[in-house]
Parts: structure tokens; C-alpha cells; sequence
């Protein structure tokens, strides 16, 4: 189990898988933000490794590669200087492709 300060899950004695709902899951299957659910079965390994890598990988590319995430779509980002932009990272699951003007 991770330590407490990176986990969002919640694992009882008896195995069960427990979580807040995330906030677009919220809007989308219209459930109250003080529920907590609980996992039926994931469909493999740790249900939120997903979730964690994506998180992970997104606070590495802001804070680390000072890179901006584009707003319509998250999974492109941008590398400034000033106002000219030098780079561009596309990522899906956990292959990234970075491109830069030679």
C-alpha cells in the first residue's frame, strides 16, 4: 500500500477498496461529493494505477519540465520562453513524443 499522503485509496481488513468520487465522476454519474464508493472489481491490477501515473507524470512535466498543459486537451503541452513557444510534448497513456524546432 502507498504511504498515506500519496494514497486515495482506502483498503479495509477484508480486502475492500474504498475512494472519495473524483469531481467529474461526481457531474457525470450524478453522485453526492460526501459518498464514498466501493470498489465491485477492477478490471486489472490496482484500480487507480491509471490514475496515479497520470498524476504523477502531469506534476513532472509542470513542475520539473516547467511545461504548460493545453486546455483543450491535457494531454499536450507546451514549453515557453517567454511569449515564443520551444517545444511541444504529446503523451498517451505512458508514451510521450517531445518536439522542438531544430
Amino acid at each position: 500500500m502507498l504511504p498515506k499522503r500519496t494514497c486515495k485509496l482506502r483498503i479495509n481488513s477484508h480486502g475492500k477498496f474504498y475512494r472519495k468520487p473524483r469531481r467529474e465522476d461526481i457531474e457525470l454519474f450524478e453522485i453526492f461529493p460526501d459518498e464514498i464508493l466501493r470498489l465491485e472489481k477492477p478490471l486489472y491490477g490496482i484500480c487507480d494505477a491509471g490514475d496515479y501515473w497520470g498524476e504523477t507524470f502531469s506534476n513532472h512535466v509542470q513542475n520539473t519540465l516547467k511545461m504548460e498543459s493545453l486546455h483543450g486537451d491535457p494531454s499536450l503541452h507546451l514549453k515557453r520562453s517567454g511569449s515564443e513557444t520551444i517545444g511541444l510534448l504529446g503523451s498517451y497513456v505512458d508514451d510521450s513524443l517531445f518536439a522542438r524546432e531544430s
